[in-house]
């Protein structure tokens, strides 16, 4: 999304936003305040108070959208459904993917084939990038396949979201921890953490 040029990651974008029930005009406010061009397109930002000013670039975690113009609670809850705020550098991970998400980046195939996808996927998941696309490459047909951006897909995941909340009578208290796996041992180390207000969007 940080990168306007990409427009396979801009019409699958739209296609989640779509999904989600978001209206066209808060996928511009998100794509502007992404871009870091919200200031110059929407002076609403630096009128508050106090006022802010879009940090541009890939967001850590959706929570990060919340100032967007046009975002409510409900909206970003939908959007987290289907939307994750981190790059996905090694692809979308096709074993784990939402429904939502295949509709979005496989737009050629049909709802029963994604649905042979999942129920594929969930018995025995893919093993390798390569074993997907053989996989697409004889059940959708050269035809269709050759629209699907294969290199935009994998197997396993980078980032790894932990949310907890703990509850003592009335108090409660929650933590959001990000990790992120590098190398070939894939060790996790710790990218992100924050404390959450469970009770924000009541007030």
């Amino acid at each position: 999304m940080a990168n306007p040029d990409d427009l396979l990651s801009q019409q699958a974008f739209d296609r989640l936003l779509e999904s989600a029930g978001a209206p066209e005009t808060l996928g511009g406010a998100i794509r502007s305040w992404i871009t870091g061009k919200a200031v110059a397109a929407n002076g609403v930002y630096l009128a508050r108070d106090p006022g802010i000013r879009p940090p541009g670039g890939t967001v850590v975690t959706l929570d990060a959208l919340r100032p967007v113009a046009g975002m409510t609670a409900e909206r970003l809850d939908r959007l987290s459904a289907v939307m994750a705020g981190l790059e996905a550098e090694g692809g979308t991970n096709i074993n784990s993917a939402p429904v939502a998400v295949l509709r979005a980046m496989l737009p050629t195939l049909r709802p029963a084939e994604i649905d042979e996808l999942v129920a594929l996927r969930r018995q025995t998941p893919f093993a390798s990038a390569e074993e997907f696309l053989a996989y697409l490459q004889a059940s959708v047909g050269e035809d269709r396949f050759g629209e699907i951006a294969a290199e935009r897909f994998g197997v396993t995941s980078d980032w790894i979201e932990l949310s907890l909340t703990a509850s003592l009578g009335d108090d409660r208290i929650s933590r959001q921890v990000i990790f992120r796996r590098f190398g070939e041992t894939r060790r996790a180390r710790v990218e992100f953490r924050a404390a959450v207000d469970p009770l924000a969007d009541l007030r």
